[in-house]
């Protein structure tokens, strides 16, 4: 059996962190395993360690990465300064840990990973996702669609690897 994990984040003040454990014993290969986290700014290189230290098991054979890319017209100040430099430092993190690392705007990613995506894979429980786990629900975005787009998983609404 084969495990594919796919993390997302969301970086800024507040950062958002889901990861996703796909197995192959499957088919289609199933969400087996889902971790959302929400972290400080200067604590997510650390959460990121914790959570990805067991990843040395030799059942996972791909790895990949969404990050949440800063866009200039999300606004500047002192939060676009720290943003900024944690999808650095944080992409770097992912890379030297073996994934393979895409950076996108949450406008790219946001329109296919909907709410009613999030949902039908099991990500998303019953409380909303605005509000305090908001930020790690933009994470799960991401890693959701790093599973799909770049993993070649199913779309969960469609449970289907072509659509």
């Amino acid at each position: 059996m084969a495990i594919i994990s796919c993390v997302g984040i969301d970086p800024g003040y507040t950062v958002g962190i889901c990861r996703l454990l796909w197995s192959d014993a499957f088919d289609p290969p199933l969400l087996a395993r889902r971790v959302l986290l929400v972290a400080d700014a200067d604590s997510a290189e650390y959460v990121l360690h914790r959570l990805l230290d067991e990843e040395h098991d030799s059942q996972i054979t791909q790895r990949f990465c969404g990050v949440e890319k800063w866009a200039p017209g999300a606004g500047g100040g002192p939060e676009a300064k720290v943003t900024r430099q944690l999808v650095m430092e944080l992409t770097e993190v992912m890379q030297e840990m073996g994934y393979k690392v895409h950076l996108r705007t949450a406008n790219e990613v946001k329109p296919w990973a909907s709410d009613k995506r999030i949902k039908a894979a099991g990500v998303k429980g019953l409380s909303s996702v605005n509000g305090k786990s908001r930020d790690a629900y933009d994470g799960a975005r991401q890693a959701l669609y790093v599973s799909h787009w770049d993993a070649k998983l199913p779309d969960p609404l469609l449970g289907k690897q072509d659509a």
